[in-house]
């Protein structure tokens, strides 16, 4: 199998993390692509023209990084992502929503913020800033719900936060009273020292 990847998706990110946890290294060839340049025809096969894409050794290919997630997850039992119980299942399932949703609404302002300044929409930049602050209040509050075995709760919560750090440093989401959050991505980064080679540049 291959995985497509762009070193500063965080989406890719989420599937990359979810390959080491799983111990998958060996099993998974990760390629770096570029999918606003390369054709999917001939490199990821997405016909959305997005990554990460998995492709199988018959040229088969799954895309959307939950989706994926979810696949590796079942192809051993080694460090499970999701639960099967019910109620650990929607706490995971729930993160994973809550950090994908903050992962849309920071990709959209970063995508506005680079068309011509004299067509940028303001007001959209305001509305998907204030999702993501109230998004991040509610993360505040979730985080010490999770448990410690890592899921993909944390996979996708962490990724998400590093994006931000990554691309919208000015929303300076450290400084905005979310003590348990900045706490909790400090110590998993601590925790596990592999996560930084997927930092996104």
């Amino acid at each position: 199998m291959k995985l497509f990847y762009s070193t500063a998706s965080p989406y890719s990110r989420k599937v990359r993390l979810a390959i080491h946890f799983k111990k998958l290294e060996n099993e998974i060839e990760q390629v770096i692509c570029n999918p606003f340049v390369d054709d999917p025809e001939k490199s990821h096969k997405n016909p959305l023209g997005k990554v990460p894409s998995l492709i199988f050794d018959d040229g088969s290919v799954i895309f959307d990084s939950p989706f994926i997630c979810n696949f590796l997850d079942k192809l051993t039992p080694t460090n499970q992502l999701y639960p099967t119980d019910m109620s650990e299942w929607i706490t995971v399932k729930t993160a994973e929503a809550l950090g994908d949703g903050i992962l849309d609404a920071a990709y959209n302002i970063v995508m506005e913020k680079r068309r011509p300044k004299e067509i940028v929409f303001e007001k959209l930049i305001e509305i998907w800033t204030t999702e993501i602050k109230r998004s991040l209040a509610y993360a505040e509050k979730f985080i010490p719900t999770l448990s410690k075995k890592v899921s993909q709760a944390h996979i996708a919560l962490y990724s998400t936060l590093g994006y931000l750090d990554f691309r919208l440093p000015e929303l300076e989401w450290r400084s905005r009273e979310l003590k348990a959050l900045s706490t909790w991505f400090d110590e998993f980064q601590l925790e596990h020292p592999f996560i930084k080679e997927t930092k996104p540049y």
